[in-house]
């Protein structure tokens, strides 16, 4: 990699960095650390008035904030589901009935 001639190119270059690594981040599962790290690529792009660098930056962190949305909910659900499987084992072993609590439990394990 060459160095930048002028201190525009050297924020421009760092700003591309930054969303590079946060296509990486996303895509190793890390929709927060993209976040952040495409967010600040924008700002550099914005202060830059780089508008076209700017607007892809900007489409890339409402990306990278929707599948942390949809990774929250989907823990959110999971999350719900093993609760509800705890309380209903429970609630068959005081009733007697430890293989359906057995069952309900083993279905926590598998989540």
């Amino acid at each position: 990699m060459t160095k930048p001639s002028t201190a525009i190119g050297a924020k421009q270059e760092l700003a591309k960095d930054l969303v590079a690594r946060g296509l990486k981040r996303g895509a190793e599962g890390l929709p927060q650390e993209a976040m952040t790290l495409f967010a600040q690529a924008l700002e550099i792009f914005q202060d830059l008035n780089d508008k076209a660098a700017a607007l892809d930056a900007e489409i890339k962190l409402q990306q990278a904030t929707h599948q942390h949305k949809m990774r929250q909910s989907i823990l959110e659900e999971e999350d719900k589901q093993l609760r509800l499987n705890l309380a209903a084992g429970q609630k068959a072993l005081k009733a007697g009935d430890p293989s359906t609590a057995a069952q309900r439990w083993r279905s926590v394990l598998a989540i």
